[in-house]
């Protein structure tokens, strides 16, 4: 076991060991797609041809794996029948977790602060080998209502930690802004545990920091009844009701930890436009939530603290005088265990339960690191696994006319980010090929132009706190053309993927294919 471990890790060290494997997925005839990938897992949902634009059968695929002694599988669930709105894996447990939403029915008259109509939902819980209800779910359908505004269709983030199953439900309110609601169940036995609900402030996403603790990101602060645009990381504790009979509460906020305020700028109107997290795979519960294991006996697992979050960044300039407006995509990497410590440190100090405590950037920020991640393709889920984060950085073949027809054809590569400290300074002491340890104040690898990023690195790279934490970036050629450009990529302890709907291989096409970069196993 020692050895497959120490093998494991050279071969993330360096690409030396890489290898490139395609596997061939089924043609598919639908006007929608949605997909997770968790375990070694890459489901791909698709709608049915004359029902709709909605999930209704589940193709599932199990990469090979040496630290569960696993060859490649794949089955179907032909028709799952249900319609799905999105769904999410945890294959520790053999559950498949599918979100099923009604449309908005609308029962009395449309006022500009309250919904004008209710949306049902159904969650179901399902075994991913079968498809069929999960053993171990006495209620394997749970429901819920929620608000809806406009009659517009609400959208959905889950995570499962242990026996909770937390689901984000974000609802569209009046004139475009953005409200939500975390509900989180016991799925084993259907109990509600906690509810909490928001007015307006733009949060789309949460996730786990431990079994008790939740992490939300807000791009805006209402202070003395007006709002302000400085973005900030909310930490929400929850307890498990403390009886059968008693009503599900509330999760408390305890922490908001500020990113450094936006400066004026003449003539220029600066926001954080969207903002939002990933932190994966969840924290490992702890003994009184745990569910019984089903899935196979893993030679190696990832340290509960061994995870670093990704928050996710969209910056929008405005000139005033003349309109025109620039994006800019960057992201902020923190060690979960480094948040974490901060919680428990401020719970042991605090005297009252109510309190919320306020954590400035200055006492934060230098234990994160900044990156502008504009020419960085990630997609929106299942790029970061630990301390792991994979992206595609792609160029323009420049053998290609530019008037021709297939445009979006690419050189791909990809690039792995590694913010584990242990690993970062094995790195900075040993030359490996592919692998550099990246300082992100001085990082220029990715050919940004530095004035449509100029604002946003000042803020986090220019001031007296600096998000400018070393990391490893390790960059992997993927010496292909791609005909159709890659809808996203994923990672897991031993694989990095790359998924889309056509792939080019040598002389060799193939339709609907999946590209597996392999460096934690052979076969």
């Amino acid at each position: 076991m020692v050895f497959v471990l120490n093998q494991h890790q050279d071969k993330w060290g360096s690409d030396t060991h890489t290898r490139v494997d395609m596997y061939k997925l089924r043609d598919l005839e639908s006007r929608s797609m949605t997909y997770d990938f968790h375990g070694g897992y890459y489901v791909r949902g698709s709608s049915l041809p004359g029902m709709g634009d909605y999930t209704r059968r589940l193709d599932v695929y199990q990469l090979p794996s040496v630290n569960k002694n696993s060859e490649w599988r794949e089955w179907t669930h032909p028709d799952i029948g249900v319609d799905v709105r999105d769904f999410v894996l945890q294959t520790d447990y053999d559950l498949l977790v599918l979100l099923e939403a009604g449309e908005p029915i609308s029962d009395h008259e449309t006022t500009e602060d309250s919904p004008d109509a209710l949306q049902h939902i159904k969650i179901h819980l399902r075994s991913l080998e079968t498809g069929q209800p999960h053993p171990a779910a006495a209620c394997p359908v749970l429901e819920c209502q929620l608000p809806s505004y406009m009659q517009s269709m609400c959208s959905f983030y889950a995570q499962v930690v242990g026996r909770y199953i937390s689901v984000f439900f974000q609802v569209l309110a009046w004139r475009g802004t953005r409200s939500y609601e975390l509900k989180i169940w016991d799925w084993t036995t259907g109990k509600l545990i906690s509810v909490s609900w928001t007015s307006i402030d733009g949060a789309e996403s949460f996730t786990f920091l431990s079994d008790q603790l939740i992490l939300i990101p807000c791009p805006v602060t209402f202070t003395d009844g007006g709002l302000r645009h400085q973005a900030h990381l909310d930490i929400y504790k929850f307890d498990e009701p403390s009886t059968d009979d008693a009503i599900a509460q509330p999760a408390q906020l305890i922490a908001s930890l500020y990113l450094p305020e936006v400066p004026e700028v003449t003539g220029t109107r600066f926001i954080i436009s969207r903002f939002s997290c990933r932190c994966d795979p969840p924290p490992s519960p702890s003994a009184q939530i745990a569910v019984p294991y089903v899935g196979r006996p893993k030679i190696y697992d990832l340290a509960s603290n061994n995870r670093v979050l990704c928050v996710a960044m969209e910056a929008l300039n405005i000139r005033v005088n003349t309109g025109g407006r620039t994006r800019t995509k960057s992201m902020l990497y923190i060690s979960c265990a480094d948040l974490v410590d901060m919680v428990m440190d401020i719970l042991d100090k605090s005297t009252q339960e109510s309190t919320v405590v306020t954590i400035p950037w200055k006492d934060w920020g230098n234990k994160a690191s900044w990156v502008d991640i504009g020419q960085i393709y990630t997609g929106n889920q299942c790029y970061v696994h630990g301390q792991r984060t994979v992206g595609l950085v792609y160029a323009r073949n420049e053998n290609i006319a530019e008037d021709a027809e297939e445009e979006t054809t690419r050189i791909h590569s990809l690039v792995i980010f590694d913010f584990d400290p242990v690993r970062v300074k094995q790195a900075s002491r040993q030359v490996r090929r592919g692998v550099r340890i990246s300082d992100p104040k001085a990082e220029s690898a990715w050919d940004i132009p530095a004035e449509e990023t100029k604002l946003m690195r000042n803020l986090f790279l220019a001031g007296e706190t600096k998000a400018d934490r070393l990391f490893s970036v390790r960059s992997t050629l993927i010496n292909e053309e791609f005909h159709s450009p890659y809808c996203y990529v994923m990672i897991d302890e031993e694989h990095a993927g790359l998924g889309g709907t056509q792939i080019i291989v040598s002389s060799l096409y193939i339709q609907l294919g999946l590209c597996v970069v392999g460096w934690g196993f052979e076969r």
